[in-house]
């Protein structure tokens, strides 16, 4: 029987090709691991298929080359027109023309990935806007100059003095320096050298399906949230976290006064006990929303794992204006958004009186 590899070895294995694992934990070849390339794109990947050759397939769309012909009919098939004469990389900027005739300049991956027009969805942001929210972290904007966030590389500084170029909506979304990230999850800073928890997060994962997981499945009548279906062996249902697993168990230990131990053993008894009430008491009060592991899976490679119900929102909205279209359309599936379930649950954790998840109030504000 061949041995199981360790967490360490799987790291350094990604690491001797430049790529930085960021999962906490490694189970097996064939489970999804958050992995963050070269150029600082994150996305997820079965360490089997990494070991097979396959790489970061946003470096690899972006790199691809299209005939000019694919990339106009692609184009217009959404109504969009290809204003620009020539094409020779997918990141190159195109020259676009939207439905309501507004000129854009986009790259090719973007306007694959579902992104659209910045204008019709409201996202056109100021300069001034941007440097706040920047510096509102402690980062400093470099960049002198910002037209559009769904393709412009900025030039930002980190606290730590480290200059690199990012987008917008991707600092945004919470990514931040991929120097200090690398610099972070080596040696004793690594949560799994001294003081890390994943043995304690493995533990209270498995307390929730009794207490937590099948009670939010039930509320849905077991079927996704977004698009209606059960579940089934090509694509389950996952239970989405509105607040991140890991903060819970921070603020668990936190509330009851407790240091991360390097192993659960040095825990007592009763401190055990104490950690799994607590816990469990956050998910009666937290919200979790069943939907299915591909949307899960692609909701966490547009966003960072500080899940927030507002973050969820917004992801809800884009979904409902199109913008992911394509993403639905190559895995066959269709929006049947429980509307009735989504606005009493998670219109107090939003704390939008209007309740956003109501179909025809959706409607009005987006139409």
């Amino acid at each position: 029987m061949r041995k199981k590899l360790t967490y360490e070895y799987v790291y350094n294995y990604f690491l001797k090709f430049g790529y930085t694992l960021i999962s906490n934990t490694y189970e097996s070849a064939h489970e999804l691991l958050d992995v963050m390339c070269p150029e600082g794109h994150i996305y997820k990947v079965q360490y089997a298929n990494f070991y097979s050759g396959r790489r970061c397939p946003i470096c690899y769309l972006i790199n691809k080359k299209h005939p000019y012909d694919y990339i106009k009919n692609y184009i217009e098939k959404f109504n969009y027109k290809l204003l620009s004469s020539e094409y020779i990389r997918n990141n190159d900027l195109l020259d676009l023309q939207c439905p309501n005739k507004h000129i854009i300049k986009m790259a090719f991956h973007n306007f694959y990935q579902g992104q659209r027009c910045p204008y019709c969805q409201g996202l056109i942001l100021t300069y001034d806007y941007i440097k706040d929210f920047i510096e509102s972290f402690g980062y400093k904007l470099l960049s002198k100059e910002y037209e559009n966030a769904t393709y412009q590389l900025l030039l930002i500084e980190c606290p730590e003095g480290h200059q690199y170029e990012t987008t917008f909506g991707n600092f945004r979304s919470g990514h931040r320096c991929n120097i200090c990230i690398r610099k972070n999850m080596r040696g004793e800073n690594h949560h799994n050298w001294k003081g890390g928890i994943s043995a304690l997060n493995n533990k209270l994962r498995g307390l929730l399906f009794d207490n937590w997981t099948y009670n939010c499945l039930e509320k849905y009548n077991f079927k996704c949230a977004i698009t209606g279906l059960k579940y089934n062996k090509k694509d389950t249902l996952e239970v989405h976290h509105l607040y991140n697993f890991h903060k819970i168990v921070t603020n668990v230990l936190n509330e009851l006064k407790l240091p991360v131990y390097e192993t659960i053993g040095e825990y007592k008894p009763e401190e055990i006990n104490s950690i799994e009430n607590l816990f469990l008491k956050y998910h009666i009060i937290n919200i979790g929303v069943p939907i299915l592991k591909s949307i899960h899976t692609f909701y966490h490679y547009l966003y960072s794992d500080d899940n927030t119900p507002q973050q969820f929102k917004e992801f809800m909205t884009r979904l409902r204006l199109g913008e992911f279209n394509d993403f639905l359309e190559g895995n066959n599936l269709t929006l049947d958004i429980n509307y009735e379930v989504l606005d009493k649950l998670l219109n107090k954790e939003v704390g939008d009186k209007n309740g956003w998840y109501n179909k025809n109030a959706f409607d009005q504000q987006s139409g």
